[in-house]
C-alpha cells in the first residue's frame, strides 16, 4: 500500500500529504465509510448504477481501496444490466486474490450473477435463475406483497420455455422448476394470501400417471395444509 499505516494521507493522493491533519484523516475516514455503506444499501436495492457512482466516487477519494470493493463493484455492474462484465470481473479478482483456480472462479462468479443478474444483457437462464433466488427469498426469508409473487411466477412462466434443453438440465434451474408449485404457494402463503398459495400448489403439483383424480386432489390437500399450517381451512385473509 502506498499510504502510512495508520493514515488515510497516502492513500488519498501524495501532494498535499504533508499538509493533511489527523482532522483531515477523520474527515476522510467518514466520507469513504459512508460511500461504502451507501454502495452495499443500493446494491441491496438493486440500484447498480447508483452503486457504481457511489464506488466511483469512492475510488477517487481512496484510490487504494479499488481493488478492495472489486467484488461489489461486479455485482453492482450485474445490477446495472453488465452481467457478463461484471462475472469477468468477479472471476478475476477470485483468481488474482482468492486463490482460485478459473474454473472455481467462474463458477463463484456464476453464483453472484444468479443473485443480480436481471435484465441488460443477461441470458434467459441467467435472468431464470435469478427469478428463482427472488422468489425463495420472498417464500422462506424476507415475505413481500402477493403482487411481488404474482410478477416472479410470470417471470419464470416466461423465461422457462426460452432455454436450450441443457439449460434445463442445469441443476439449479431444473431444481427450482421441480420445487415451483411449491415455492410458488409459499411465496402467496408468507404473504398471508392463502386462497392464491392453495391455488398455486394445486396447478402445479406433479400430476403422477394412473393416479385417480380424486384421489390426487385429497393427496394434494393434505399436503398443502401440512406444508402451510396457517393456510389450514383459509385460515389466513388474502392481502393486496
Amino acid at each position: 500500500m502506498a499510504h502510512e499505516p495508520g493514515s488515510m494521507a497516502g492513500a488519498a493522493g501524495g501532494g498535499a500529504r504533508r499538509n493533511r491533519t489527523p482532522d483531515d484523516d477523520r474527515t476522510l475516514l467518514g466520507a469513504v465509510a459512508s460511500l461504502a455503506l451507501s454502495a452495499q444499501a443500493r446494491l441491496a436495492h438493486h440500484d447498480g448504477p447508483g452503486c457504481l457512482a457511489d464506488l466511483d466516487a469512492l475510488a477517487a477519494q481512496v484510490p487504494d481501496l479499488a481493488e478492495s470493493y472489486a467484488v461489489v463493484r461486479a455485482q453492482c455492474t450485474m445490477e446495472a444490466g453488465r452481467c457478463a462484465e461484471g462475472k469477468a470481473m468477479a472471476a478475476a479478482w477470485y483468481v488474482r486474490y482468492g486463490g482460485m483456480s478459473e474454473e472455481g472462479a467462474r463458477q463463484v462468479a456464476a453464483n453472484l450473477a444468479a443473485l443480480h443478474c436481471r435484465g441488460g444483457d443477461a441470458s434467459p437462464a441467467e435472468r431464470l435463475r435469478t427469478a428463482f433466488f427472488d422468489l425463495s427469498r420472498a417464500a422462506y426469508l424476507d415475505p413481500r406483497g402477493p403482487a411481488h409473487c404474482d410478477a416472479l411466477l410470470a417471470l419464470v412462466d416466461d423465461l422457462l420455455p426460452r432455454l436450450a434443453e441443457a439449460e434445463r438440465e442445469d441443476p439449479a434451474i431444473e431444481g427450482g422448476a421441480a420445487a415451483l408449485f411449491h415455492t410458488g404457494a409459499a411465496c402467496f402463503a408468507r404473504a398471508g394470501a392463502c386462497d392464491r398459495a392453495r391455488a398455486v400448489y394445486r396447478a402445479r403439483f406433479p400430476r403422477p400417471d394412473g393416479v385417480p383424480a380424486d384421489v390426487l386432489d385429497r393427496q394434494i390437500e393434505i399436503s398443502f395444509e401440512a406444508s402451510f399450517p396457517d393456510c389450514r381451512g383459509g385460515a389466513r385473509r388474502d392481502q393486496k
